[in-house]
């Protein structure tokens, strides 16, 4: 009986380890894909005000610029 007690504990505890493990894989996937995503939402925005400052750049000064599309000056500079 207390071999058998054991075995089932040891079992159950294997198990509850097993699935432990599993759940911090997946809230590390989680965490992997939600840090990515706004990586690449950040690098998508930071284009698109680039783009802009193109399109801005016959007509408008550096620091307006700059503080339209929340660039800094020199890379205002470095787009003319």
């Amino acid at each position: 009986e207390v071999y058998d007690y054991v075995r089932k504990r040891e079992s159950e505890d294997a198990s509850a380890l097993k699935t432990a493990e599993m759940n911090g894989m997946l809230i590390g996937k989680a965490k992997g894909l939600e840090e990515g995503l706004e990586k690449g939402l950040e690098k998508g925005r930071k284009e698109r005000d680039r783009e802009i400052a193109k399109k801005l750049l016959a007509v408008l000064d550096n620091e307006t610029i700059a503080q339209t599309t929340g660039l800094n000056v020199d890379e205002i500079e470095f787009l003319r």
